[in-house]
């Protein structure tokens, strides 16, 4: 525990910390960090951020006063806990599989950005006073719970993602997917202005009646956006 900040510094190998990390200011795990254990999980007042090319972690809970920040190319990153930020939570481009066995918690916007792949969360994506946004080329995202943006907020998936599945309702003020989104399967849809791209699919279905998600069912509804002539 520490008033300060907590830093592993780049390259490190093989760092266990049994206890966890509580920090009065930023945590940075800095790039190229490879096997980090902290079953303890971190709690910070500042922010949490790991930097590029961090690999093979396994934490517990991930809780900040400030933002969250995985940055590009992190991969195999395990939470037996929540991610949990009173301000943003940040996946950087190429990030990849990574789960959290909670529910991901943003203070503001939470941001899966392009080419992210191989993502399972347990719980629910939820944004406190935030957007959900989705970057372009994301594949291979699975939320067990539900996907909601804050009061007011927007969910946007840009084009060309897919095998992306929400078990439970995507709630937002608008719900937007780009063209060309595929194999998108979501146990609901709640908003007041839904708009899907051209050449988008969309697979809602009732999660009452396949509360599994449904993904390997018939969709009670099926939205296809084709190109205008």
């Amino acid at each position: 525990m520490t008033t300060g900040n907590v830093t592993v510094l780049p390259h490190a190998q093989n760092v266990r910390i049994q206890g966890g990390i509580v920090a009065g200011r930023d945590v940075t795990i800095e790039s190229h960090v490879r096997q980090v254990q902290i079953p303890g999980g971190i709690h910070a007042q500042g922010k949490i951020e790991f930097k590029s090319h961090v690999q093979h972690g396994d934490f517990g809970s991930l809780v900040s006063k400030g933002d969250i920040v995985l940055d590009a190319h992190v991969s195999s990153i395990n939470v037996h806990g929540s991610m949990s930020s009173n301000g943003k939570i940040v996946l950087g481009s190429h990030v990849k599989d990574l789960v959290v066995f909670g529910p991901i918690l943003g203070g503001s916007h939470i941001e899966f950005n392009s080419q992210v792949e191989n993502v399972v969360v347990h719980g629910s994506v939820v944004s406190h006073d935030g957007n959900v946004e989705v970057s372009s080329h994301v594949q291979n995202v699975t939320v067990h719970g539900y996907l909601v943006a804050g009061l007011n907020g927007r969910v946007m998936m840009a084009g060309h993602s897919g095998r992306f599945v929400v078990a439970n309702a995507v709630v937002g003020r608008l719900v937007e997917w780009g063209p060309h989104v595929q194999a998108i399967t979501v146990g609901g849809i709640a908003g007041d202005r839904i708009t899907v791209g051209v050449f988008g699919v969309i697979n809602v279905h009732d999660s009452q009646s396949h509360p599994e998600g449904g993904p390997g069912s018939e969709a009670d509804l099926v939205l296809e956006f084709w190109e205008v002539p």
